[in-house]
C-alpha cells in the first residue's frame, strides 16, 4: 500500500546529487503549489535538477515515509539519517 496522499507517480524534484549519486536526503518541502522537493546538503543547482517519480525517491530511504503527511507549505529538515526530521512552515522570501 502506498501511504502518500499523491499518487506514487506523481512527478517530484530532487538533483543528481541524491539520484545519480546516493547522497542522504536531509531538506524536504512540499511547498505551497503541492511540489515535493527531496533535496541533499548541497545548495540545488538548476543544472543538476532531476524531475522523477515520486516512488523513486522513496525507494532511497524509508525515513521518508515519516514525512508522507507533510501539509503542503511546510518543510522538514535533518542533518544525519538518525536525526529526527525537524519540520517547519516555510517562509516565502519577500519581494523587493
Amino acid at each position: 500500500m502506498f501511504l502518500f496522499d499523491d499518487n506514487k507517480n506523481l512527478a517530484v524534484f530532487s538533483t543528481t546529487n541524491v539520484m545519480k549519486k546516493k547522497k542522504l536526503i536531509v531538506h524536504v518541502s512540499h511547498d505551497e503549489e503541492g511540489d515535493w522537493q527531496f533535496f541533499a546538503k548541497e545548495a540545488p543547482l538548476s543544472k543538476n535538477a532531476m524531475l522523477i517519480g515520486l516512488s523513486q525517491v522513496l525507494e532511497l530511504d524509508d525515513t521518508l515515509l515519516e514525512l508522507e503527511n507533510l501539509p503542503v507549505g511546510f518543510r522538514a529538515d535533518r542533518n544525519t539519517k538518525e536525526d529526527p526530521w525537524r519540520i517547519s512552515k516555510i517562509i516565502e522570501e519577500e519581494e523587493e
